[in-house]
């Protein structure tokens, strides 16, 4: 059964390496992709969509930031026992805060090469198959 995974990210190569992540590591998810705040913001809010096994966040983003759509997911009678991933440049201890104030599951500073990734994205899959942890630091 594929994982429904919503994956918001605003950077072009980002994405590229998030995709070719999955399809090497074959999972099985449904990926739905957009790649700004407001797009996302609408996809959360719109009641015809049903909630993602999980969401991969950006904190940097056009329109809404990572952090503002936490708060609507969490918000979302539908969207709130999503785990939330923040995927993201910042490794600072604010956004790293925040980010737990905000009850996101885990926060993790984007990889530096293609493989750290795809150990990302596999450990992500482990965690909807079997409830392994989510990659990177444990916020929730």
């Amino acid at each position: 059964m594929a994982h429904k995974v919503l994956y918001v990210e605003d950077e072009a190569v980002d994405v590229l390496l998030f995709k070719r992540g999955v399809e090497l590591l074959k999972l099985d998810w449904e990926l739905v992709i957009l790649r700004n705040g407001m797009a996302a913001a609408e996809h959360i809010k719109d009641g015809s969509n049903p909630p993602a096994d999980c969401a991969v966040l950006d904190l940097n983003l056009p329109g809404y930031s990572g952090l503002e759509l936490l708060a609507m997911i969490r918000e979302n009678a539908g969207w709130a026992k999503t785990p939330v991933l923040i995927l993201t440049t910042s490794d600072s201890e604010r956004d790293i805060n925040a980010a737990a104030s905000g009850r996101a599951n885990a926060y993790l500073v984007k990889p530096d090469t293609p493989g750290e990734l795809n150990q990302a994205l596999q450990s992500i899959h482990d965690h909807l198959d079997a409830g392994a942890p989510l990659p990177g630091k444990r916020l929730s």
